[in-house]
């Protein structure tokens, strides 16, 4: 899938995947690889190539103090495990996720389920949790279910903002 499909900065691609590996959903891949998107898109900073050059085999304290002095230096704000805007962030990084098809739709789904809990309507997702419902009830196909994902998480991409310092 085209990144420009995706519709999100380098910079935003790292505040979501910061999101989502703050509130413990996901490895810290996709963090480390933003950092590797946002130096190649001619990103400089000293924290940040350090961050970029990191592995999943670093001790996760290491990467969480790389990646605040990173945001420090890019004057980013780092989610905050405790505010909604910061599930709103990892919603918008599981919706590029299965845009780039590393995740499917049941995962999406699954995790998205988790993160928002009661909290649908107030977060975006409501008609994500719809579509799960109906794919689990029986009542679309997995073929269904795959394009109202899809249809979703573009919109919701499009119409989430990211945080800004």
């Amino acid at each position: 899938m085209e990144p420009a499909r995706v519709n999100r900065s380098e910079t935003e691609a790292l505040v979501d995947a910061t999101a989502l590996w703050i509130l413990g959903d996901t490895p810290v891949d996709p963090v480390l690889e933003a950092a590797v998107d946002l130096v190649v898109a001619g990103v400089d900073s000293a924290a940040l190539r350090e961050l970029a050059g990191m592995s999943d085999a670093e001790d996760p304290w290491d990467i969480r103090a790389a990646l605040g002095r990173a945001f420090d230096e890019l004057g980013l704000v780092m989610p905050d495990a405790a505010a909604p805007e910061t599930t709103q962030l990892a919603l918008r990084e599981l919706g590029a996720l299965l845009l780039h098809d590393r995740i499917s739709v049941r995962e999406l789904i699954d995790r998205a389920r988790a993160l928002v809990g009661d909290r649908a309507e107030s977060l975006g997702a409501r008609e994500l949790i719809e579509i799960g419902t109906s794919l689990d009830g029986g009542r679309s196909t997995p073929h269904e279910a795959q394009l109202a994902a899809i249809d979703w998480a573009t919109g919701y991409l499009t119409a989430t903002p990211p945080l800004e310092a």
